[in-house]
């Protein structure tokens, strides 16, 4: 059924699918308001009941992951070309249903039949099409392409969606507010664009143009969603990426330690640590202490009065002298939640695997309501990895994890004499010995040592490529000890960064003159900048950060193109700046004949309300400079006759 409106008997999917979880959640916990992880299109299903008229304000987080919010272009494939073929996801899901659903062979199907099923059965492929602006390119008689919306976009359920309120969406976090992030991932090459050329087709597929090629940018998005559609430039969404990320049905794994550290800062974490699991359930409880560590590796630490729990590094034996603690270790993570733990210095020792990505993150909940949190994330050794742990009875650091050396700051890699270099931020540490790079194919998951150097930066000889059909790889650098334990590492990068059109502004929507400050925040050695604020195609600027003043009311599409060595790149935010006129509404006579009115403004502005008794002659009631886009005033002026009031912009 559709996610977004009603389906044909009037059902939602929200209301069926969500609340029920919800009120189980609700149910379980004792909470007020439960936290929401959605992946792909369940962040559709989850933004079309908190941006409706019946949302209860049941929801505090919501992590989107890998969400298409401005569709997906191979859904165009689907819906108007009864051709699933171009994604494998797309078509084994389509293959399962079909034959599940009818008892028919999908394989023997023509494209019309194919067509028709979707758009009888898969109605939610309509709420996944494309909806930011240049989808589709169509060919013209001088070998050019034209860049457009697939037509009718307007009424697309999602595009709707996307024009709608986000009164309920709007960071920054805040009572009575969702909190919403999209977490996406760039790791590999994705569809952006359908490139059509005119024509007619007697069998109903395509009705736009028939296909004749792709656009697929490089390192772009997670192969099925394109990472713009998942950032949402209409959107005021706090957004997290991942150049490492992996492809759209492996993105939850790879974003889960960054999803629980969003659910974690700046508030307690007895409300996350109570959720429960289908794997285990662990209720973090008024001073109980949570270890946790991602990873194949074998783990052993030992509390301040010497007790050890793990796997024992002199005989490999599990062994959990922590008393009433538990103490779980599998395969590929370890659990040690303890009551009652007693403060001072814990000393951790990890066995792991070679090339392994390890992470390592403790919570306290010191009291009944300060949650403390730490995270860090290591790279396996045929040496231990070493942290310590130090527990104070109070204070906002009374939880902190030590590494024997800190990690590396800032790195970054760059092209040197056709060469990948990569520098970082010095340590000044006297039991630095070194730095050890290591690398991995982007097709690799495991990481290799590559050298082992005493300062940066460093040529790593690999070639820094010029395009995606290169061979591309990753980096990460740690610090080395002079006893050869290793730090943590904080980041990773690429010998290859693309040319890709990005860009922010400080303020998206207000009253004219709208005075707008863009931020380009594309990546590939950009060396050239075009804006254009009007739709009409020619440059309204070429400044790299310009600020613009939107003098008119109205609805502007902007529009960056970025040049740079591996080419150009283009981003299209339609309807992106909203200026609208301030207005005055609810005026209602109190019992006092006071008056109340509401303004409708843009926060921070300056706004002069004016009276008249009719309409000739008007004098200033007041100036408001209004701290929240709605506010509400009072004119206890006592008059028996008609009253008008209008707003004006000094």
């Amino acid at each position: 059924m559709p996610v977004i409106r009603p389906d044909q008997d009037g059902n939602v999917a929200w209301k069926k699918y969500l609340l029920p979880v919800i009120a189980k959640a609700k149910a379980e916990t004792g909470a007020q308001k439960v936290d929401i992880v959605a992946h792909s299109m369940g962040g559709l299903l989850t933004r079309a009941y908190i941006q409706g008229s019946e949302y209860a304000g049941d929801i505090d987080r919501f992590a989107m992951v890998g969400t298409p919010n401005e569709g997906s272009a191979r859904a165009y494939d689907l819906w108007f070309g009864g051709n699933p073929k171009s994604d494998w996801i797309y078509e084994g899901a389509s293959k399962a249903n079909y034959e599940e659903w009818t008892g028919r062979d999908w394989d023997v199907l023509r494209a019309s039949e194919i067509l028709q099923f979707y758009r009888e059965d898969i109605k939610s492929l309509e709420e996944l099409l494309p909806v930011y602006g240049n989808a589709l390119a169509l060919g013209d008689l001088h070998g050019g392409y034209q860049e457009m919306p697939y037509p009718g976009v307007e009424s697309n359920p999602l595009y709707q969606l996307n024009h709608g309120s986000y009164a309920n969406l709007t960071p920054p976090c805040a009572a009575g507010k969702v909190c919403p992030k999209a977490f996406y991932s760039t790791s590999e090459p994705t569809v952006r664009q359908i490139r059509l050329t005119p024509s007619c087709s007697a069998s109903g597929v395509y009705p736009h143009g028939t296909p004749v090629g792709e656009v697929a940018d490089p390192y772009s998005g997670d192969g099925t969603v394109w990472g713009q559609s998942a950032v949402m430039t209409t959107a005021p969404f706090p957004t997290q990426q991942f150049t490492s990320g992996g492809a759209h049905a492996f993105l939850i794994g790879s974003c889960t330690l960054a999803i629980a550290d969003f659910l974690r800062a700046g508030r307690p974490l007895a409300s996350l640590a109570s959720s429960k699991s289908y794997d285990r359930a662990f209720d973090l409880q008024t001073n109980q202490l949570m270890i946790s560590i991602a990873g194949r590796s074998q783990p052993w630490i030992t509390d301040p009065v010497s007790a050890g729990a793990g796997i024992a590094p002199a005989t490999g034996i599990y062994s959990n002298g922590w008393g009433q603690a538990t103490v779980e270790v599998d395969s590929g993570s370890a659990t040690f939640l303890r009551d009652g733990p007693p403060v001072g210095s814990y000393a951790g020792r990890l066995m792991t695997f070679p090339g392994e990505q390890v992470g390592v993150g403790a919570a306290w909940l010191l009291g009944a309501t300060n949650t403390l949190g730490a995270e860090l994330q290591w790279i396996g050794t045929t040496n231990e990895i070493r942290f310590g742990l130090q527990l104070a009875a109070s204070g906002s650091n009374a939880l902190t994890l030590v590494p024997e050396l800190p990690a590396p700051q800032n790195l970054w890699s760059f092209p040197s004499g056709g060469a990948c270099g990569l520098a970082w931020d010095a340590l000044t540490n006297a039991n630095l010995a070194g730095y050890r790079i290591y690398a991995r194919r982007q097709d690799e998951s495991l990481f290799a040592v590559l050298a082992t150097v005493t300062n940066s930066p460093f040529s790593s000889g690999h070639s820094w490529a010029t395009s995606a059909s290169e061979t591309n790889y990753f980096y990460a650098v740690v610090a080395v000890s002079t006893n050869g334990t290793e730090s943590p590492y904080t980041s990773t990068v690429m010998n290859y960064v693309p040319t890709l059109a990005k860009f922010s502004a400080d303020v998206v929507s207000g009253t004219p003159p709208l005075s707008v400050a863009f931020a380009d925040l594309s990546t590939g050695g950009i060396t050239n900048w075009s804006w254009d604020f009007s739709g009409d195609g020619n440059p309204g600027s070429t400044e790299q950060n310009p600020v613009v003043t939107f003098a008119q009311p109205g609805t502007y599409t902007v529009t960056l193109t970025v040049t740079g060595p591996d080419g150009e790149d283009s981003k299209v935010a339609v309807g992106y700046i909203n200026v609208v006129l301030p207005t005055l509404s609810a005026i209602r006579l109190q019992s006092n004949n006071s008056v109340e009115l509401t303004l409708t403004a843009q926060p921070g502005r300056s706004y002069d309300i004016q009276v008249s008794t009719d309409l000739a002659a008007w004098t200033k009631l007041t100036n408001i400079v209004p701290a929240a886009g709605v506010t509400t005033f009072v004119d206890p002026t006592v008059r028996l006759s008609a009253r008008f009031y209008r707003v004006l912009i000094p």
